[in-house]
């Protein structure tokens, strides 16, 4: 530290009398902490808070990337979910006078107008009423019945009405 000095002497940015005050302080100083054991736990405590600061941030971006991850899981999910229902939207002509009745997420009792072979093609399980993700307000489409089974994997809520869960083996 000496050099330290000179070179501000030398500078001419302090004095004499300000470099021995700097060093008289350090020298009080560092005896109030302890000497050189007083600057080994001081650098200790530096270290231990360093350290836990790590720890802390190690475990914050872990769980950040936890979160991300969980949030391109369910994108992923959501889209394999719209990708099967609007695959499995059956696309011929449906309505007609026969008024179809189901319970929507809501708990209202909704209708569908279909004809009377539609009607049927729903109650045997060929057909089956579905809610189409992410829809405000609420839309309902006719799908395939072999396709149930891969929307209710992902999200069972959304099959409506599928004739087998009403046929006279569900109701015993």
């Amino acid at each position: 530290m000496g050099s330290l000095f000179d070179e501000l002497k030398k500078a001419n940015l302090i004095n004499e009398k300000d470099a021995k005050r700097i060093q008289h302080e350090k020298r009080v100083s560092n005896k109030k902490k302890g000497g050189a054991r007083g600057e080994r736990e001081e650098e200790a405590k530096r270290r231990a808070e360093f350290e836990k600061r790590k720890k802390e941030e190690a475990e914050e971006n872990r769980r950040r990337a936890e979160q991300a991850k969980a949030q391109l899981t369910e994108k992923e999910r959501f889209a394999r979910l719209k990708n099967l229902v609007e695959g499995a939207v059956f696309k011929e002509r449906w309505n007609g006078p026969r008024r179809f009745h189901f319970v929507a997420r809501s708990r209202e009792i909704l209708a569908l107008e279909v004809d009377p072979g539609i009607g049927r093609k729903l109650e045997s399980g060929e057909l089956a009423i579905c809610e189409l993700p992410d829809q405000k307000p609420e839309q309902f489409v006719l799908i395939k019945g072999q396709s149930v089974a891969k929307i209710r994997e992902l999200d069972e809520s959304l099959v409506r009405f599928y004739g087998p869960d009403f046929g006279p083996s569900a109701r015993e």
